[in-house]
């Protein structure tokens, strides 16, 4: 089975592409501004280096977020670009925190900056829950908590991915939706352009 993952929602952008015999092709992209331009030819790369065609791909994953809006929107339109053009290829879906987890292999609160808060979620067994916003103030409630670092290699996403293929955990191109913990700065401005003309 051909699994190719991306993830476009942090400053460093990450794909891995795992074909049949094991082996696995993985990119980081740290150029930020240019995830958009760069994404479909990061993809091209790796299928080159495993002498595949998109067509060859069983399964696509994306990183759903939380992270940041515009990197969120460009994987999970990406994918969902390719799952409209290729109906008989499988979608899995995976979020933030269980790369974070995966790659921390720690248990408790882990955050990821979001401008002045941090998107947060608790792992315990190796499940996410509580996911939300914490505010630095509120971090003083927690006695010990990780951090989000950029230090995650793509073959740990790879092997995430993997995992969730062995368990059958697929979606539909419906259910394959954005992540979004807070309102983004475009929703922000509209709510207080909506405020200011109703008074």
């Amino acid at each position: 089975m051909n699994i190719l993952s991306l993830s476009t929602v942090f400053d460093k952008a990450m794909y891995s592409l795992s074909v049949d015999n094991g082996t696995i092709f993985t990119h980081i992209d740290s150029q930020k501004t240019k995830q958009s331009e760069n994404a479909l030819v990061n993809i091209d790369q790796l299928l080159q280096n495993a002498n595949l065609k998109i067509q060859d791909i069983d399964v696509l994953a994306v990183n759903l977020g939380p992270g940041s809006f515009t990197g969120i929107r460009i994987g999970v339109s990406l994918v969902k670009g390719f799952a409209c053009a290729l109906p008989k290829i499988k979608l899995i879906g995976f979020d933030s925190f269980e790369l974070f987890a995966r790659h921390t292999k720690k248990e408790g609160l882990h955050l990821i900056p979001a401008n002045k808060d941090f998107y947060s979620a608790l792992i315990q067994n190796g499940k996410v829950t509580n996911r939300g916003l914490t505010s630095t103030a509120e971090l003083n409630k927690y006695d010990n908590y990780q951090l989000y670092d950029d230090s995650i290699p793509a073959d740990t996403m790879a092997q995430l991915v993997i995992d969730k293929v062995n368990k059958g955990e697929f979606c539909t191109i419906n259910e394959l939706n954005p992540i979004y913990l807070m309102l983004s700065q475009a929703e922000n401005e509209l709510l207080k352009k909506e405020a200011r003309n109703d008074n």
